[in-house]
């Protein structure tokens, strides 16, 4: 007699489920050194690299906020926010960069 082993798409009462609640960081370092290297080979001056630079230095800040108040208990949002908000803060610091610049005289 042979034992019938199905295969089924959807998850079963008995499946356990892998997600330990730990964030993957691979995702926005490679995000990050990607778009550092790019940023530092565009001939500007250096501004390209600034409003990046700005935009790494934030994140990594809400990163360290977010991972201090609450490691164990990030919410779905909070897994949006540090797999995708390296990119967001990119587009926010060219606006508050360029505003800076203004203030400053350049």
């Amino acid at each position: 007699m042979s034992a019938h082993h199905s295969f089924r798409l959807t998850p079963s009462a008995t499946a356990t489920e892998v997600d330990t609640g730990k964030v993957s960081m691979i995702f926005p370092v490679m995000q990050q050194i990607v778009i550092l290297t790019l940023a530092a080979m565009i001939l500007d001056g250096g501004e390209c690299f600034q409003i990046v630079g700005y935009a790494s230095l934030a994140y990594w800040v809400v990163f360290g906020m977010m991972m201090i108040s609450r490691r164990d208990r990030l919410t779905q949002f909070d897994k949006i926010l540090i797999r995708w908000g390296f990119l967001m803060l990119v587009m926010v610091s060219s606006f508050v960069t360029q505003f800076i610049w203004h203030l400053r005289g350049y």
